[in-house]
């Protein structure tokens, strides 16, 4: 039987995001990596794929406190579609060079998730 589309990262909001990071590194044991250029900061749980989180720093209308889950996409066009024809509420598509396309979207009850269409190798 074929499941739906998973949860594959969570972003986490926060007044410092290294300084959050580090504090879920040490708690958890997340190994951190930090990409300055995009004032982001990744941890990973473990060495497998999927099931990593992001830190981000809070911005207008992403207070710290904030998760958003992103639902891995195969075809974000058409999952917006989707979205978009259930009365969700949606943000443009983004591309992130190297990640992929991401969306983020509001569910009928104002809930903030995200899609996520990872780029391909090669």
């Amino acid at each position: 039987m074929q499941m739906g589309q998973a949860i594959i990262h969570t972003e986490i909001y926060a007044s410092d995001h290294e300084k959050l990071g580090a504090w879920y590194a040490k708690v958890f044991g997340w190994k951190l990596q930090s990409f300055p250029d995009m004032n982001y900061t990744t941890g990973s749980m473990s060495d497998d794929a999927g099931g990593g989180v992001g830190f981000n720093d809070a911005k207008n209308g992403m207070p710290p406190g904030q998760i958003v889950p992103y639902i891995y996409s195969g075809q974000i066009e058409a999952d917006v579609a989707r979205l978009a024809e259930n009365g969700a509420e949606i943000n443009e598509i983004m591309e992130i060079p190297g990640v992929g396309k991401m969306c983020h979207f509001k569910d009928p009850d104002g809930n903030l998730l995200a899609l996520m269409q990872p780029a391909m190798p090669g």
